[in-house]
């Protein structure tokens, strides 16, 4: 009876423990970029903190490759934070996007970048000027964590009335 129970509890625990690899091996960060005002933020977030780097808007402004940023926020996540950060995972994995939304109507406004990675799988999207439902959970997360100063601008009244009077070619979804 012991040895069942002992191997009853490894099966348990190492199904327990996979999967906890599975969801430790997701991360998504975020470009905000001001093209105005030649800047960007990044937010790097992680099963266990978050990290915020300012640096200067380049042309190829996408590209991991950020050596001019500098740290201007970091927190490691506390375990509601934590909780929080794998229901996102959990939400999008399965899911698809398209590598750009776009709203040609406005010339010069919000961009955002998102980018997803897990150990198997990476997903990438552009918004600009476009309110897209599906990434707000990852926006208000985000925003919950970080300083006012460092929040990202993400409205959908603004984005949404851009697109009020856009004739549908010049939305590109």
């Amino acid at each position: 009876m012991t040895e069942r129970l002992t191997t009853l509890f490894f099966l348990i625990l190492t199904a327990f423990t996979a999967n906890c690899q599975d969801s430790t091996n997701f991360e998504f960060w975020i470009s905000d970029l001001d093209k105005a005002g030649y800047s960007r933020m990044t937010y790097h977030i992680t099963s266990d903190s978050i990290v915020v780097k300012s640096g200067p808007y380049d042309l190829i402004y996408f590209s991991k490759d950020y050596e001019k940023d500098k740290v201007v926020f970091s927190t490691k996540l506390d375990s509601n934070q934590q909780s929080m950060f794998f229901q996102l995972d959990t939400s999008l994995k399965n899911d698809s996007l398209k590598p750009q939304y776009t709203n040609l109507c406005i010339m010069d406004g919000m961009i955002l970048h998102f980018h997803f990675e897990w150990a198997d799988k990476k997903i990438g999207t552009t918004l600009s000027n476009y309110y897209l439902e599906k990434m707000r959970p990852f926006v208000e997360y985000v925003n919950s964590i970080v300083p006012t100063d460092y929040k990202i601008g993400y409205d959908k009244e603004w984005c949404e009335e851009g697109m009020k009077d856009c004739p549908d070619d010049m939305i590109l979804d």
